[in-house]
């Protein structure tokens, strides 16, 4: 007779047998940078977006699940979250994953006089992508330009 550990020690294993079979027969997906933009602006507050592509180089559909991202802006952590977004990868071919985060001034600036006199700020983007059976990490670092309102009164 069989105990109980040792069917649940087969279980396991059959389950990560399995799970790296899949994975050597399928390909990983790709994930490239493409670029960060501007969405809005208001007095006190911008939405930037934050663009990647995503290549399916399988000859099967595959599905993004999630995308997790962890911000950090002027090297102090910002944001951080998942974005529950399933978009479908037609074998083959690429989607465009975008992550909007809305990022508040004061949040990052001491006061309104650094905000006007600061010209770029640096960012650290980091996180992974769920694709399939796969998660993909990612990380780009870079600046962005710090968008000028004109305030009446200065």
């Amino acid at each position: 007779m069989i105990n109980r550990k040792t069917v649940l020690f087969i279980l396991i294993m059959t389950n990560i047998w399995s799970c790296a079979a899949l994975q050597r027969v399928i390909q990983k997906p790709t994930l490239k940078f493409t670029g960060v933009s501007l969405k809005s602006i208001s007095l006190f507050e911008a939405t930037s977006v934050f663009t990647f592509k995503v290549t399916n180089p399988n000859s099967m559909d595959m599905t993004i699940e999630k995308v997790a991202y962890n911000l950090k802006i002027r090297d102090k952590k910002f944001a951080e979250g998942v974005l529950d977004k399933q978009v479908t990868l037609k074998s083959g071919s690429s989607e465009i994953v975008d992550i909007p985060i809305t990022i508040n001034y004061m949040d990052v600036f001491e006061s309104a006089i650094e905000l006007i006199k600061t010209d770029k700020v640096d960012y650290n983007l980091s996180g992974s992508v769920s694709v399939g059976p796969f998660t993909v990490p990612y990380q780009e670092k870079g600046y962005f330009d710090v968008p000028k309102v004109k305030i009446p009164f200065l």
